[in-house]
């Protein structure tokens, strides 16, 4: 069987450098509104569900979805009992 997840990721590219958060929270966490010229409420209203890129003059902001590796349940399950 396998098992794979899924994680909402948000891009930020500052400066022409990208940083990666895993909340838009994290995000004011890291920089702050002069920063980015936006605020966490415009922001999140701005990228509401079904909306995932954001840009102004200073930054573009993207979320995706980050998908991690595919592992057996056996694998994680050995994985587990060596830590113990």
């Amino acid at each position: 069987m396998i098992n794979q997840k899924e994680r909402t990721v948000i891009t930020v590219i500052f400066n022409n450098k990208p940083y990666v958060f895993g909340s838009m929270a994290a995000i004011f966490e890291y920089f702050n509104n002069n920063e980015l010229k936006v605020t966490y409420p415009t922001l999140r209203i701005n990228m509401g569900k079904n909306k995932h890129f954001f840009s102004n003059d200073v930054c573009s902001i993207t979320r995706s979805t980050l998908i991690t590796k595919a592992m057996s349940i056996k694998h994680n399950y050995l994985k587990l009992n060596e830590n113990l």
